[in-house]
């Protein structure tokens, strides 16, 4: 019965469409006490603008450097750092958009969910768990102490990506499903087959090598095919780690909730009445986000 009650919660078709039964979370933090959050509202917008201002800054480095754009779009870093940007920005204008009060009472009221807040949803998932995995490969694999240089860029693209994500699954109210994974390695799956087209169509990479990555030369492609499948396996294992770290959120969370709502039985038991007990108002403050 476990088990059952466990693949229907987080491998359902329901999931995997990411439909969920509550689509104001996702413009709301697991934190807040009220169904609206100034607070989390500009932090919305202070993510969406780090993530615009670090990928300016990494277009100009990458420019100045190698006075040349196309190549840029090549990386998986910087692909993924792309994504960031429009996660963080497409969620910024969402909640922008139901902090309105009539809005956030029709999206409150709304069964199904919209197909923005699955974007956003897809959009996060596949961000956060790229941003980890791209930190770990990069920092094990590919970087070079003699010749790559630790500056700012190379740790806003390759350390800041992963924290500022992780800060914000802390943050969110919207959970995390293990099937949800599919779609990162989906996305990793044709970023692999791109690799295989650029280079057997002539591309080369900044040091005019005639691959993306050393690790992903297809001259060698047993290499290649067990480095692809190798990713795969840590991209898998990444998402099941924050998949748990999301769901602790929420006990966290539930555990806090539940100790509110005791200290409050408390207080009035003792004759210690809140003066809004009886108002509306003092409801909001602890009924859940």
């Amino acid at each position: 019965m476990h088990v059952r009650t466990f693949c229907i919660t987080n491998c359902s078709k329901k999931r995997l469409t990411c439909d969920h039964d509550e689509p104001d979370k996702f413009i709301k933090s697991q934190w807040q006490q009220s169904s609206r959050c100034f607070i989390f509202l500009i932090y919305r917008w202070i993510l969406a603008c780090f993530f615009i201002g670090a990928l300016i800054f990494s277009l100009w480095n990458h420019i100045s450097k190698f006075h040349e754009i196309s190549k840029f779009f090549i990386f998986l870093t910087n692909l993924g750092f792309i994504l960031c940007v429009f996660y963080s920005l497409l969620a910024a204008v969402v909640t922008t958009w139901y902090f309105q009060p009539a809005q956030l009472q029709n999206i409150e009221s709304m069964e199904n969910m919209p197909l923005i807040l699955r974007i956003i949803w897809i959009m996060h998932n596949v961000s956060l768990t790229f941003s980890v995995v791209i930190t770990l490969v990069y920092w094990t694999l590919l970087y070079d102490s003699d010749k790559d240089q630790l500056d700012a860029k190379n740790i806003l693209t390759h350390v800041c990506n992963s924290i500022v994500m992780f800060i914000d699954l802390m943050i969110i109210a919207h959970p995390i499903y293990l099937i949800h994974v599919l779609y990162t390695l989906l996305l990793g799956i044709i970023y692999a087959i791109f690799s295989v087209i650029y280079q057997f169509s002539g591309g080369l990479n900044l040091d005019e090598k005639p691959y993306i990555y050393g690790i992903l030369d297809w001259n060698n492609a047993k290499k290649s095919i067990i480095v692809v499948f190798g990713i795969i396996l840590l991209a898998t294992m990444i998402h099941c780690i924050l998949w748990i770290i999301c769901h602790t959120r929420i006990t966290v969370w539930k555990l806090c909730n539940q100790k509110n709502k005791v200290s409050f039985k408390d207080s009035t038991i003792e004759g210690n009445v809140n003066p809004n007990f009886g108002s509306m108002d003092f409801y909001k403050t602890v009924e859940l986000p």
